[in-house]
């Protein structure tokens, strides 16, 4: 099995390469029979804003992820039956750094 930090780097690159820079995407890693989900934020430049805020909402089986990077706003969405142990927020540069990692809680809605 292929590790999160490989799946990364080899989207990362692709993206970069691709001119489809940023993008938002999730990943799903497991360790001891775990499951953990990490939004991803891949950045068009190494030297990009601070990120200003981000949000977790899990309503039912959908979670809804948004943040603002300077004026930009990104949020993505997405529905699933499957429990996470913990939730991360990611962002790598294009030159394969990670700028942000942080665990984040969601707010529950509905539940």
């Amino acid at each position: 099995m292929i590790s999160l930090k490989e799946k990364l780097i080899m989207k990362t690159l692709y993206h970069k390469f691709n001119n489809q820079l940023p993008q938002l995407e999730t990943e799903i890693s497991y360790k001891r029979g775990n499951r953990y989900l990490f939004f991803v934020f891949y950045t068009l430049q190494a030297t990009s804003d601070k990120l200003v805020s981000y949000d977790l909402i899990k309503n039912g089986n959908e979670f809804i992820f948004t943040f603002e990077v300077g004026k930009d706003k990104h949020h993505l969405k997405l529905e699933t039956k499957e429990n996470y142990k913990s939730y991360y927020f990611v962002s790598i540069n294009d030159d394969l750094d990670v700028n942000e990692f942080v665990q984040i809680e969601p707010k529950l809605i509905n539940e």
